[in-house]
């Protein structure tokens, strides 16, 4: 309530002189006539103003409280006013975070997964690809080492401690053990083939030479390219090109492969061992393994075409003396072909063994079959590849 009306208020007069009439009970006026009296009108005065007036402080009271409460509310209204945008703010930021954190967990798990998935294909690259590479580059390189560290010791004590011919004889051993291996592989796969023939002929090397004589002076060495220990040029490669070898090509196979065999019917050893240094002449130029042949008398001195293997060549035939590039031709008393050639001339010749065609013929069958057993090609294989020949 304002202070102007408690102001108003406390000009009330009340008389609060209770003492003379406290206790007084009915009085009597002068004029005789009894009245009977009541509470005093000061009392019952006071006593409104005093509860008037503490009402009124407690109204006041409960206004400044109030007040003080609508303030109190008026400030936190503001300040939660103000702090909205920064909770929505702060809620939005703990939505990131944690979306932040749950993007890393997955991807710390998608992390894991490839790491796993390309650890696995390394490993397995590893195994197929660099494992077989890695090892054969070690072993490579310790190869080399050993053969380094075997050099520098062989270098060191070779010198010292062994003599070259034990060293010259070692490698022989070594040539002739290879040599040996080579050729019975061949002549079991010989062994084997059957018509109609579907496998070349393996092809044997030719021996060594003797001990003593340096590597490349076997017999017939000079013949062929490649010395001893590497297969005739001369060599066939199917049992079908058995049947076109003629006498020069296979007495030039007998004697590269050191083969013997005994003279035929109208022949003698000397004429063998004619023929051998007959074919070691007429083969030397021989590349192509070719040698040609006539018919005539060996007494003769012809010019003519005469074909080996290969069909071609030049050879020139008198007495004994050697074919050009490709073979021997010769002729008797007339003209003389060579096997394929073009027609020659003779003229009578001196210091050869008189051979007749059918000897010739006898003897380059029986070198072909002195061959043939060597090398392991069956005979019955070879009759009938001749006989299939004669048909067609």
């Amino acid at each position: 309530m304002p202070n102007g009306s408690r102001t108003s208020m406390g000009t009330l007069r009340v008389d609060t002189n209770t003492s003379s009439t406290a206790g007084a009970g009915p009085t009597t006026s002068q004029a005789g006539t009894t009245t009977t009296a009541g509470p005093p009108v000061s009392a019952v005065g006071d006593q409104t103003a005093r509860a008037i007036d503490g009402l009124l402080r407690t109204m006041q009271q409960t206004l400044s409280a109030l007040g003080s409460t609508f303030d109190v509310l008026g400030e936190q209204t503001i300040g939660v006013a103000t702090l909205g945008p920064a909770v929505d703010a702060k809620i939005k930021i703990e939505n990131a975070r944690q979306r932040v954190r749950d993007q890393h967990t997955s991807q710390d798990a998608a992390m894991q997964q490839t790491k796993a998935n390309v650890t696995e294909r390394v490993t397995a690259q590893i195994r197929t690809v660099l494992r077989p590479k890695v090892d054969e580059l070690v072993a490579t390189k310790v190869g080399e080492y050993i053969e380094g560290r075997v050099r520098a010791q062989l270098a060191a004590q070779i010198s010292e401690h062994v003599n070259l011919d034990e060293l010259q004889d070692y490698r022989r051993r070594i040539e002739e053990v290879k040599l040996k291996l080579h050729n019975a592989e061949a002549i079991r796969h010989n062994t084997r083939l059957e018509y109609p023939y579907p496998e070349p002929i393996q092809k044997l090397r030719r021996p060594l030479p003797a001990p003593g004589a340096p590597l490349g002076t076997a017999p017939g060495a000079g013949a062929q390219e490649g010395g001893p220990g590497t297969p005739s040029l001369a060599h066939p490669n199917t049992v079908d090109e058995i049947v076109g070898i003629d006498a020069v090509r296979a007495r030039c196979l007998r004697k590269e492969y050191g083969i013997k065999r005994a003279p035929v019917d109208g022949e003698t050893q000397a004429q063998v061992d004619a023929d051998v240094e007959l074919e070691d002449e007429s083969a030397e130029d021989g590349e192509d393994g070719a040698s040609g042949t006539a018919n005539g008398n060996a007494n003769g001195n012809a010019n003519g075409n005469a074909n080996g293997a290969a069909g071609r060549g030049r050879g020139q035939g008198g007495g004994n003396q050697r074919g050009g590039r490709g073979g021997r031709g010769g002729g008797s008393g007339g003209a003389g072909r060579g096997r394929g050639g073009a027609p020659g001339t003779s003229a009578p010749g001196v210091g050869a063994p008189t051979i007749t065609p059918e000897v010739r013929e006898q003897a380059r069958v029986a070198d072909l079959n002195a061959f043939l057993q060597y090398i392991g090609v069956s005979v019955i294989s070879y009759l009938l590849c001749l006989h299939l020949s004669f048909e067609v």
